[in-house]
């Protein structure tokens, strides 16, 4: 089961309501299982793909390192790299940043 994730500059996302679901890890310390070859996807998709496996609240490094453990581009590593060093409680925490910062064409 999937609930829409909306926020002013993006489509809406379909994000999974099961915190266990095969494309996340089963706990914080292991790599999440992406369920597809995200470095072959979109930007947007890849950093929606990557944001829907992180557990939050989550800091800067474990949202890296969770598109790092899956594959992402090194396009996108370098956009959330920028992210400032604090704590995200959600992934409209994270996609409210990347908006500010990479613009409302980023489709995330």
């Amino acid at each position: 089961m999937t609930h829409p994730v909306q926020h002013p500059n993006f489509a809406s996302i379909r994000f999974p309501l099961d915190p266990l679901t095969p494309r996340d890890a089963a706990v914080n310390d292991q790599p999440a299982q992406p369920p597809h070859d995200i470095p072959r996807e979109t930007i947007d998709l890849q950093i929606a793909d990557v944001l829907a496996t992180v557990r939050y609240p989550a800091n800067k490094d474990a949202i890296v390192d969770a598109a790092r453990d899956a594959g992402a581009s090194n396009e996108v590593l370098s956009m959330l790299d920028g992210l400032p060093e604090q704590d995200y409680a959600d992934v409209n925490a994270v996609t409210q940043w990347v908006a500010g910062n990479f613009g409302p064409g980023l489709g995330v």
